[in-house]
């Protein structure tokens, strides 16, 4: 009396799990429609309510005005609902009002293929930009939003962190990425695993002496690993490390590496 319901982006059987295909063939499917002019509209009202949009004009022109603005979201956006996503979280985050020509401004979204946008918006970022992105699709913890200016040498500011922080999720914790498709596509790109090497000693330096304790507890060792020193991994694990990481809370997940190295 149980009914499993599995949500996902198109994607190749490859990546799928073989039991999933086995007992739901792709053709007993159901596929969720795209947003329409009239789901973008009402999202956007919700948005208003929730303070997180806002229109500069008089209340009698607010009606015809969203209705305007549903129309051009669509266009761009083809009624994508990740696209809509990151277009309304760049626009609320930067605290500009909801205008047709602002909307106009926004990276398009050729097809319902995410990846264009993605294609789009990574030609526009400089180095230190697509930076945020390497490291947040590479190491997967949530990161303190202080983290990158120590790392990336932005003085203490967020310039680089505002151009990208409409692709994340944002925590009290920190942020880490909103969506799967935006780790696949930055983990494809050419000079990912350059960058990845180039930067595992500064992030090494930030965990060791800035991070916070479990951060430091959980990734040090894997980010020397990551840039080619594998020594304190292997030789700091052992089954005391082992049962003390679990004794103190730590997620089984977080200390599997560690523990398969150990056996």
């Amino acid at each position: 009396n149980l009914i499993l319901i599995v949500g996902t982006q198109p994607i190749d059987d490859d990546q799928l799990p073989k039991t999933l295909l086995l007992y739901s063939p792709k053709k007993e499917w159901f596929y969720l429609p795209f947003m329409s002019g009239d789901s973008i509209l009402e999202y956007l009202n919700y948005q208003i309510n929730a303070d997180r949009l806002f229109l500069n004009i008089h209340e009698d022109m607010i009606e015809e005005e969203l209705a305007k603005i549903s129309k051009d979201l669509l266009e761009i956006t083809s009624g994508y609902p990740l696209h809509m996503i990151y277009s309304c979280e760049f626009l609320s985050l930067n605290g500009e009002p909801l205008s047709t020509w602002k909307i106009k401004e926004l990276p398009p979204c050729d097809s319902t293929n995410i990846e264009n946008y993605y294609k789009t918006l990574w030609q526009s970022l400089n180095y230190k930009q697509r930076d945020i992105l390497h490291l947040c699709s590479e190491f997967s913890f949530i990161w303190p939003r202080n983290a990158f200016p120590l790392i990336l040498g932005d003085n203490g500011n967020e310039p680089s962190l505002k151009a990208v922080l409409h692709l994340l999720y944002q925590g009290k914790s920190g942020v880490r990425p909103f969506h799967e498709s935006l780790i696949v596509f930055v983990r494809k790109q050419d000079k990912h695993n350059d960058r990845i090497s180039f930067l595992a000693d500064r992030v090494c330096i930030w965990l060791n002496e800035q991070a916070p304790e479990y951060l430091k507890e959980s990734w040090l060792w894997l980010a020397q690993l990551k840039g080619g020193n594998s020594k304190p991994l292997r030789d700091g694990i052992s089954r005391d490390w082992v049962i003390q990481r679990l004794s103190e809370g730590y997620n089984e997940i977080t200390v599997e590496v560690g523990g398969l190295i150990y056996i």
